[in-house]
């Protein structure tokens, strides 16, 4: 079976496509796997969401007419195609360009409706249940004849991981401390906390480290310097491998993942396969990944992007540079990082089984490779 992949995807999709017992070949453009979004990219994304477009229902449906294959997927976006396809949604405003308000209108909400009745869109898959349970409260009902399923993103497991090697971590004196962003986001996911939480755990003499991983060329110098001035913090640019980033992961003992902007997280991902325990805000998909008390806690984040019904937060959505990117530090976000942190540096056997437990969770369904690979041989297989 041969599948034609026609749009863009981010990274996680190459380990789908090249997976091991995967029975369909997928045929796509490794130009088109991406992670960060190009300037002129995202300067046509703002356009394409100015809010006039609302009223005219403008979204983005990509043609595709590929030949040679019995299937079509995209990542988010619908398809005019004169094949089957299935579409995997990251969040239920994907599919109309993250355009709050453009579902609402009638031309816009018609646009939706009649994409979701396309006879040949045969699945939905849904990065994560509560991408499930919102969808159609954001979009309209799914058709009959379209099947809808929950799929979480392959992850390999990490190749440097295992249950002696997070046992071994146990003896080492320093615990070493995650935090991963892109540029643009270091505020929004919750860096300022971070640090300051950091800071307070050294003045209390605990043994740790902290790792930044960030764009550096993103962020201001008067943000930038104070921090890495701070004895212990290593702030390192967003340019390493995946094989790279396996090591990094491998090596830290907690991911920080404070954030206030997410829906879907890689990162919380490729640290629960790294055997990770994680600190994060209860966000949307969140809590589906960190379970709290069992491998990692969460806390609630300086600002509800999604709000407590996991529906977009428009006052959030609409002003952040006055929310989810100012520069002003949360108090109680710092507060709950460091109270957890305090207690996981001063009960070590609580870190291990923590740790062990990230590592049980992405061995096992729904999170395990063989597990996800079997959902898309089962869904392709019946995609007609």
């Amino acid at each position: 079976m041969k599948v034609f992949f026609a749009t863009r995807a981010r990274g996680f999709f190459r380990h789908l496509f090249q997976a091991q017992g995967i029975n369909a070949q997928f045929i796509y453009d490794n130009s088109s796997i991406y992670e960060n979004n190009p300037k002129i990219r995202k300067l046509l994304g703002k356009i394409l969401r100015w809010r006039i477009f609302d009223w005219f229902g403008i979204i983005q449906i990509i043609k595709c007419k590929k030949t040679g294959c019995e299937i079509h997927g995209s990542f988010n976006r619908f398809l005019d195609s004169d094949k089957p396809y299935f579409m995997y949604v990251e969040t239920p405003s994907a599919p109309y360009n993250y355009c709050l308000g453009r579902n609402k209108t009638i031309f816009g909400s018609r646009v939706i409706s009649r994409n979701l009745e396309n006879p040949n869109l045969k699945a939905i898959v849904f990065m994560v249940d509560v991408c499930q349970k919102t969808f159609e409260s954001q979009c309209g009902p799914i058709a009959p004849h379209c099947r809808t399923e929950r799929i979480y993103p392959l992850i390999p497991q990490n190749r440097h991981v295992s249950e002696q090697q997070i046992r071994a971590k146990k003896s080492r004196s320093e615990v070493k401390l995650l935090f991963i962003s892109q540029g643009p986001y270091f505020l929004a996911k919750g860096a300022l906390e971070i640090v300051e939480a950091y800071k307070r755990l050294h003045s209390d003499g605990l043994n740790c480290s902290l790792t930044m991983v960030t764009n550096l060329s993103e962020i201001r110098a008067d943000i930038l310097q104070p921090i890495q001035s701070i004895t212990g913090i290593t702030l390192y640019d967003f340019a390493f491998t995946y094989e790279q980033m396996e090591k990094l992961y491998a090596d830290h003992d907690i991911l920080l993942h404070p954030t206030s902007a997410d829906s879907c997280p890689l990162t919380v991902f490729e640290a629960l396969h790294a055997g990770l325990p994680i600190i994060a805000s209860r966000l949307f998909a969140i809590p589906e990944v960190v379970k709290d008390g069992i491998n990692g806690y969460l806390v609630d984040p300086a600002y509800w992007y999604y709000d407590r019904n996991n529906l977009p937060n428009l006052d959030i959505w609409r002003f952040p540079e006055k929310t989810i990117f100012s520069e002003q530090r949360s108090e109680s976000v710092t507060v709950a990082i460091y109270e957890r942190l305090k207690y996981l540096l001063e009960h070590r056997d609580v870190l291990e089984q923590m740790a062990l437990s990230s590592y049980e969770m992405a061995n096992s369904a729904p999170f395990s490779k063989e597990h996800i690979v079997g959902q898309w041989n089962e869904l392709l297989a019946n995609i007609q």
